[in-house]
């Protein structure tokens, strides 16, 4: 599980170093893709093994094209995905499309959120996420809790 924070720099060719705590965590297979939020404004990065990237998407990449439900999350999931990996250095090249679509410069906050790291522009994530604090995750704490009890409720009955 990746957790924790860490601000790195970021070279010209738009490569930055894993933290040693999370090298051991990842695989030589990686995927790096648009980061998935309920804020239009969230622009982010996701980076995750392969394996963690087919369990939360195989099931979109496995549908029909023809599937009109599917077609266009699959095409938005597998068209902005990008296999990567960490070279000798233990750093990770992030495409260029990807640097522009999450706004990066020459640091990067990184954020461990589970089974994936996630990469953001510094001040994209202090202006985004400067409103929520110990009080807002006590609420939203309590909202999954709630969920979580009514759905194994609807299980049992």
């Amino acid at each position: 599980m990746f957790k924790g924070s860490s601000r790195n720099t970021v070279d010209t060719k738009g490569r930055f170093t894993v933290p040693v705590r999370w090298r051991g965590g990842l695989n030589e297979n990686l995927v790096i893709m648009y980061g998935l939020s309920d804020k239009a404004e969230d622009r982010f990065l996701q980076l995750m093994n392969l394996e963690t990237f087919d369990t939360k998407f195989g099931d979109i990449a496995s549908s029909s094209m023809y599937d009109s439900e599917f077609a266009r999350a699959k095409r938005f999931i597998l068209s902005n995905a990008e296999d990567v990996t960490l070279d000798k250095s233990d750093r990770l090249l992030i495409p260029q499309h990807l640097i522009q679509y999450a706004d990066l410069g020459s640091e990067v906050l990184l954020f461990g959120v589970g089974d994936l790291i996630e990469i953001w522009n510094p001040e994209q994530y202090a202006v985004n996420h400067e409103d929520y604090n110990v009080a807002t995750y006590s609420a939203d704490s309590a909202k999954l809790r709630l969920q979580k009890e009514a759905e194994a409720a609807r299980t049992r009955g």
